[in-house]
């Protein structure tokens, strides 16, 4: 994976609408990054893998790897809105009719996390473009909000 800007990871953009911080144990051996989407598997946090729905982030500093107890806050709500990078590959997202409305997978792990152009969608994916470049200097970077957040919880 190769992404084009510096900015991995799900960074809040804007906080709107009701949000939350919710706390869940993270899985054994699985380590989490500030900026992470986080998935949960049997009740407990793991980064996202494509496909899966995202409960919210975590927005902590410090990485956490799971050991049957650690614990992360979560950060949770349907309108938060993220600056997410993307990895331009096969699509380049600004200018192609990539970006605002459609809807993108995620791609990437730990640390490293950010949205498949390759993946763009009119119907689903795992969060939805809100603006394709807020930034005029950085087309690798777009506005997102997660599409799932409001029903796991």
């Amino acid at each position: 994976m190769a992404f084009s800007g510096t900015h991995y990871g799900f960074k809040v953009h804007k906080l709107n609408g009701f949000t939350e911080s919710i706390v869940k144990v993270v899985k054994s051996a699985e380590t989490v990054t500030s900026g992470d989407p986080i998935s949960l598997e049997d009740d407990t946090a793991i980064t996202t893998d494509a496909g899966l729905a995202i409960f919210g982030t975590y927005q902590g500093v410090d990485a956490v790897t799971g050991d049957g107890t650690k614990t992360i806050s979560i950060l949770v709500g349907k309108d938060i809105q993220y600056l997410v990078d993307n990895d331009n590959v096969a699509n380049t997202f600004a200018g192609a009719g990539y970006g605002g409305g459609k809807y993108f997978d995620t791609v990437g792990n730990t640390g490293a996390v950010g949205i498949d152009t390759s993946s763009a969608s009119s119907t689903e994916g795992q969060v939805s473009c809100v603006d394709e470049s807020p930034d005029a200097d950085d087309t690798s970077i777009g506005v997102f909000k997660v599409n799932s957040a409001e029903t796991q919880y």
